[in-house]
């Protein structure tokens, strides 16, 4: 045997060992590998469910909050513009009163003033005569 054929025999054998003994690792990389990625899995159905009952209830609260909103728009709409039309509508007759009777009420602050000082006046006269 050359030299070339005792290295290549000797790499062969060399080759054969070590894939042997390389394969218990391999084969415990490969379960590893197939564990971790159950786990992976599970943690990802997990993680769906979660999410899922997340998004139903993300869901229904936004139904329950459009209902409502819904609601508020058709009270605003119904009652409360109804509520301010009928204010606006009476106030400006009021206002149109009050702004009249704002002028007799004057006068009559200045009769009332005239009648104190005469009523007192004619107080002390009576108290005088008496």
């Amino acid at each position: 045997m050359t030299d070339q054929e005792l290295l290549l025999a000797i790499s062969d054998i060399m080759d054969k060992k070590i894939k042997s003994e390389l394969q218990p690792v391999r084969d415990d990389l490969k379960m590893m590998n197939e564990n971790i990625q159950q786990r992976i899995d599970a943690l990802e159905q997990r993680l769906d469910s979660r999410i899922d009952a997340l998004e139903q209830r993300l869901d229904s609260r936004i139904d329950s909050m459009e209902v409502r909103a819904k609601s508020i728009e058709l009270h605003l709409e119904n009652v409360t513009d109804k509520n301010i039309k009928l204010l606006a509508e009476n106030y400006l007759p009021a206002a149109k009163r009050y702004e009249r009777a704002t002028a007799a009420i004057d006068a009559m602050q200045v009769d009332i003033d005239l009648m104190k000082g005469v009523i007192r006046n004619h107080s002390e006269q009576l108290q005088q005569i008496s």
